[in-house]
């Protein structure tokens, strides 16, 4: 989704049609355009003819949204359909209403009013860029760096965040002046002023009086509304199948409907044969069990040197929306203790010991604050009784560049793949209200996991796993001793783009670094530091060397 507002309702289509074709650049997208004096919006499908608008019969409202919703505890066809129909009943008090994991906008023509909200966890990324005359939003960063009198500069903060932490905080993107809309927010444009405000908090408080069986219980219950709400708004949708636990969740919450009407997908890692492939082993085993459509896709993740045309390849792969688990095992198996970049409590020194030994002094000077208050303000903004559990989904869901499973190396590229062909019941507001009123030790080491398939979910339970979850000595899920870990094979290609980058003397006379300190770094290849650099500098030869 990408809108653009003229702030004088005076819009000149063709001085924005240059972001309108970085938008719909990759051929698998179809674009819709609805048009008006003062605001475009376009919307991509990977169907053409198919389009996320919707609209008030008496014309007042438009809307669009990307990701999915439910409203009242019910799901229509179309997630625009019930954003629009809760927006026109009681438009802003609507929104802590309406769940789901979802950006939306609704723009009324007459009034030249804009709208744009997201989900009570900012699980959809929508990103905001201002101009005198413009107000643009997209789901995708790129589009906004050509918004008309917009001049692209290096966010200093959210570089100095990423190296010191692993990830960006509080929505900073490294363009200055773009924004991820923090979560739970409206951002309302009249009359060309903007005005932003939270409309939910997650201040929520452990259930502590709850066994651990009636805290499974509850998260199936969940899980088995937000599963088939989820699958009701997803067209040309595939879903991923593998040998793990988030994979059998899905598919026991899923109605059997859903499963003959999808179709599966398995990955597998090129470099291992189809038949040491734990994944598909396992995925086989499930789709022989339930008689699904399915397909194995080859994949060439350790084959590929990565560098920075690495982000189109992958970008270009994807051209269908994907149904999976990702982040199951994350939050629901407490994973993210150790998954997540952030996963202790800092101190000053650590934090500027890591700063001054990566940047130069002079960058260091323009910072416009210190990154450990960066990080103090967002651990602040936690409000739920489970505060660390809170800031660690918040790191493995919002971030717009991460360093988790091998950073971009991996193909865990922010804010693109994932976010924006994906769709996972583990970001939707409702599961992640239910989850952070768990006890986090019943969550750690996979004991809640454990006890929803042991207790409530049994119908898949036979078929061995390569779960972390089959580690625990009481699993409910046997453990798969055939083939290899795909996981522990996949070793991402990245020593080229390493030699070039650090050979690349233009970059030192930039001046970010701390360049004799950093180069000794370098030296070693498998370094934090040398994984965040050669990322970072990817990303730069793509995006930000404008």
């Amino acid at each position: 989704m990408l809108g653009i507002y003229h702030r004088e309702n005076r819009l000149n289509l063709n001085e924005v049609q240059p972001m309108i074709d970085i938008f719909g650049a990759l051929p698998h997208r179809h674009l819709t355009q609805r048009s008006y004096p003062g605001f475009v919006v376009v919307t991509t499908n990977e169907v053409e003819g198919e389009h996320g608008f919707a609209a008030a019969e008496s014309g007042k409202w438009i809307a669009a949204v990307v990701g999915t919703l439910a409203s009242g505890g019910r799901a229509q066809a179309r997630a625009a359909d019930e954003f629009l129909e809760a927006w026109l009943a009681d438009e802003a008090d609507s929104l802590p209403n309406l769940e789901g994991a979802f950006a939306a906008m609704a723009y009324d023509p007459a009034g030249h009013r804009l709208r744009i909200a997201n989900d009570k966890f900012g699980m959809r990324p929508i990103f905001i860029c201002e101009s005198a005359d413009y107000v643009a939003f997209c789901s995708e960063f790129e589009p906004l760096c050509s918004l008309p009198g917009y001049r692209y500069v290096l966010d200093a903060e959210a570089v100095a965040e990423y190296f010191c932490f692993g990830t960006t905080l509080d929505g900073h993107t490294f363009g200055d002046g773009i924004r991820n809309l923090a979560a739970g927010s409206i951002l309302e444009v009249a009359h060309g002023q903007v005005a932003e405000r939270c409309y939910w908090r997650p201040r929520i408080a452990i259930d502590h009086e709850s066994t651990i069986a009636q805290h499974a219980e509850r998260i199936v219950d969940v899980l088995k509304t937000v599963v088939p709400q989820m699958l009701s708004q997803i067209t040309n949708g595939r879903c991923l199948v593998s040998a793990g636990a988030d994979t059998r969740l899905i598919l026991s919450c899923m109605p059997e409907a859903e499963r003959k009407r999808l179709s599966f997908l398995t990955s597998s890692l090129a470099v291992l044969p189809i038949d040491d492939d734990r994944d598909v082993i396992g995925a086989l085993a499930l789709v022989e069990r339930l008689g699904l459509q399915h397909e194995i896709k080859r994949v060439a993740f350790s084959e590929l040197e990565f560098g920075t045309e690495y982000f189109d390849r992958i970008k270009s792969q994807r051209n269908k929306k994907v149904i999976g688990g990702w982040h199951g095992g994350e939050y629901l198996g407490g994973f993210c203790s150790k998954a997540a970049p952030i996963r202790k409590e800092l101190t000053f020194a650590e934090v500027d010991e890591r700063l001054r030994a990566t940047f130069s002094k002079r960058f260091v000077r323009k910072l416009k604050r210190h990154p450990f208050q960066a990080y103090e303000q967002a651990l602040s903004q936690m409000e739920s009784e489970n505060r660390d559990f809170q800031f660690q989904i918040q790191q493995l869901g919002r971030a717009f560049f991460s360093n988790v499973y091998h950073g971009s190396r991996g193909s865990w590229l922010q804010p693109y793949v994932n976010v924006n062909l994906g769709f996972s019941p583990f970001w939707d507001s409702r599961f992640l209200q239910a989850i952070l009123a768990v006890p986090f030790e019943f969550v750690a080491d996979y004991q809640l996991y454990n006890v929803i398939f042991r207790d409530f979910l049994k119908e898949l339970t036979e078929i061995p796993s390569n779960s972390p979850l089959t580690q625990r000595e009481d699993t409910a899920l046997p453990r798969m001793t055939a083939g290899q870990e795909p996981k522990l094979v996949l070793q991402p290609k990245y020593q080229t783009a390493l030699d070039t980058y650090r050979k690349d003397y233009s970059m030192w006379r930039r001046r970010l670094y701390r360049w004799r300190h950093l180069r000794q770094q370098l030296s070693d290849g498998n370094a934090t530091t040398t994984m965040q650099f050669i990322d970072f500098e990817a990303w730069w030869r793509r995006y930000g060397k404008r």
